[in-house]
């Protein structure tokens, strides 16, 4: 029944008034989405005597019990859902009604399935290094979110910590180690359905020295293991020269410097690339041609120095091998 704007007058206004709807006051929220674990449906009356609500789904009257929450007032009732499932789908009515009438409004409660909206891409770090794992979500509440590494579910504890803000999700690895590298899951559910993703979390050590070198009567020798660098090698020759060396996945390429100044391939140094090795030729070495050598990785370094005697009649080599 549509009731009038207006309120009938009749002989006595104190006692008479009817229940009167007014166009901006009376509403019942169409939800299109659940907040804080709850759905709440709020409904509102122009003042008037005597008036009782009443909530119904599906034409079957709500009670007040551990799943409803109905609060009424003057002018005004609302009900919570604690926990909505998706069975709690559906039209939800408010009916207001007093001596001289009722009058009652409807809306949906829809329940959305957890949608990823962003995801971390895969990432490569190194040992001791910090990680954060986040993802974006939509749904309806209440979402459940689980991090898995290799199918195994994981805990906010030691070395991991899971935290969770709005709609944001996220996995922190205090500190990487070589065996929280892996395929990491996460799983995100409601009542209505579940979403997954993937990523791919690589943990590399930075790079060390496997061999030192010695000095010779004719040849120096010093070898750069690149096997623990990702993708490629960094080889610096620090205050004398370096050399930047790449594996096969790029064209090999080297670059020298003497005391910060471009290093010329002739005279004094001369460099080959023979096969895989790296070759550096030092004519006439002497006292002051001892050698920082620093491999580095991404910024990762590690450093031999050599400060003996270079004794070389002629010419000293320098051999670095990629393996």
């Amino acid at each position: 029944m549509q009731l009038p704007k207006e309120t009938p007058i009749t002989v006595d206004l104190k006692h008479q008034k009817a229940l009167v709807q007014k166009e901006d006051r009376w509403n019942v929220m169409h939800v299109t989405s659940v907040a804080d674990s709850h759905a709440k449906f709020d409904c509102e009356t122009e003042d008037a005597p005597n008036v009782t609500f009443k909530w119904y789904k599906s034409n079957i009257e709500i009670k007040q019990s551990e799943k409803y929450r109905i609060i009424s007032r003057h002018t005004g009732s609302s009900l919570e859902l604690l926990n909505p499932v998706k069975a709690d789908s559906g039209e939800y009515t408010c009916k207001a009604s007093n001596q001289h009438g009722s009058d009652s409004c409807t809306a949906s409660l829809i329940m959305y399935p957890p949608v990823f909206v962003s995801k971390p891409e895969p990432m490569t770090l190194f040992v001791g290094k910090q990680a954060v794992l986040q993802c974006s979500l939509t749904g309806s509440s209440p979402m459940e979110v689980v991090w898995h590494k290799d199918n195994i579910a994981i805990a906010s504890e030691g070395n991991y910590v899971i935290k969770s803000e709005k709609n944001k999700y996220s996995l922190h690895i205090k500190s990487l180690e070589l065996t929280d590298q892996g395929v990491y899951l996460c799983k995100a559910s409601n009542s209505v359905g579940t979403a997954t993703f993937t990523t791919e979390l690589t943990v590399i050590r930075k790079p060390s020295f496997v061999r030192t070198f010695e000095p010779t009567s004719a040849l120096l020798l010093m070898c750069c293991n690149v096997v623990l660098c990702f993708a490629f090698c960094l080889c610096f020759f620090l205050l004398m020269f370096f050399c930047v060396c790449f594996d096969n996945v790029f064209k090999s390429q080297c670059l020298q410097t003497l005391f910060q100044n471009p290093l010329l391939l002739s005279g004094k140094w001369n460099l080959s690339l023979p096969g895989s090795r790296v070759q550096l030729h030092v004519y006439n070495a002497a006292l002051k041609d001892h050698l920082n050598f620093t491999s580095t990785g991404s910024g990762m370094t590690e450093s031999l120095v050599m400060e003996r005697n270079i004794k070389s009649p002629l010419r000293t080599e320098l051999h670095l091998w990629k393996y």
